[in-house]
């Protein structure tokens, strides 16, 4: 649509898409030590070709306790922490997007992740506790 100067454009209209909401808290090993300013990011995967990669939805800048949320339109995504001094590690021990397990976001649904995600700096384990994912 080409709008020249002057001109008045009425009737755009959009409909919202619902979201949900994540959040949850980013530990360290001693798994009660929240770690601040680290980031959570939530990815799709995203298929070309035969080639699978990660594309960044949203991310959340965790807070002095640890905390993060942030809200996303439905759809299925991973769950990525980055922490400084600490590999980036994916939700349910996973250290790859390929093997991390998928969140699937319904119309309507707030998913708070009540866990803990605990980093380990060899880069081999880390913990979610849940209770109602």
């Amino acid at each position: 649509m080409l709008v020249n100067a002057g001109q008045n454009v009425t009737g755009i209209n959009f409909i919202l898409d619902s979201q949900a909401t994540i959040s949850g808290k980013l530990l360290a090993p001693d798994g009660v030590t929240g770690v601040a300013n680290s980031f959570v990011y939530l990815q799709q995967m995203v298929m070309s070709g035969t080639f699978t990669y990660t594309d960044t939805i949203v991310s959340s800048k965790t807070d002095a306790n640890g905390n993060y949320m942030f809200n996303a339109r439905t759809g299925t995504y991973v769950v990525q922490a980055a922490a400084t001094d600490y590999p980036l590690e994916y939700y349910m021990n996973a250290l790859t997007p390929e093997t991390a397990a998928p969140l699937t976001l319904s119309t309507g649904i707030n998913l708070v992740l009540d866990s803990t995600w605990v980093h380990h700096r060899n880069g081999h384990r880390q913990r979610w506790r849940h209770a109602d994912c």
